[in-house]
């Protein structure tokens, strides 16, 4: 059900055989898109999210990666980045951008 009402499904952790593995196939079969946090290839708590990497899953290392990713869905553009202050403390420049 959550997977059926979402743009997406992003798997932080899970083992070979988990819930969250379960939701995250059925996300794929129902066109959304699936990301995944990778983990250490060490940790089995880790397994499932790096074989979905493997399989095609989105990459995650930062929040802007599914925003990035989901943005044209909606249709709207990116977040841009913060707006950086100058170093001289002009900010002028920095409100042109």
């Amino acid at each position: 059900m959550i997977s059926g009402v979402s743009l997406g499904v992003v798997v932080v952790e899970a083992a070979e055989r988990s819930g969250s593995l379960i939701t995250a196939r059925l996300a794929g079969e129902q066109g959304r898109e699936v990301f995944a946090v990778p983990g250490s290839p060490l940790d089995p708590r880790s397994a499932g999210t790096n074989n979905l990497l493997k399989q095609g899953a989105c990459l995650v290392t930062s929040a802007r990666d599914i925003v990035e990713t989901v943005a044209p869905i909606l249709g709207r553009p990116p977040i841009p980045p913060p707006i950086e202050l100058a170093a001289a403390g002009d900010r002028s420049e920095a409100f042109e951008q």
